[in-house]
């Protein structure tokens, strides 16, 4: 891990909770369903393993996969990966847990 990201990362995890029941929220409905469908999509195994676990924890898992996919296709597909700044990822991610992003799983 560089020097630069170590940074990003929280140096503790006091993270407010959200509502429990968050995944029932109609405003999230095409959210969640992108996510599941890019989980269905790029990882077939995972998606499968996850069908035992409850409703809130695959929507959580398939919201979680969504973004690292987003992550990780942007720097494979950058011209110059070494110039991708974390801080704009970090920012995503802000934007995205705050209702502001224009991804397409937000």
């Amino acid at each position: 891990m560089t020097p630069a990201l170590r940074q990003l990362l929280p140096t503790t995890w006091d993270a407010p909770q959200p509502d429990p029941s968050w995944y029932k929220n109609p405003a999230l409905k095409d959210s969640l369903e992108a996510c599941r469908e890019i989980t269905r999509h790029h990882a077939t195994s995972f998606y499968f393993s996850s069908f035992p676990l409850s409703r809130e924890k695959k929507c959580a898992a398939y919201a979680v996969y969504a973004f690292c996919r987003w992550v990780d296709d942007r720097i494979d597909e950058a011209p110059d990966p070494a110039k991708i700044d974390p801080r704009s990822v970090s920012g995503e991610l802000d934007k995205l847990l705050s209702g502001e992003s224009a991804l397409p799983f937000a």
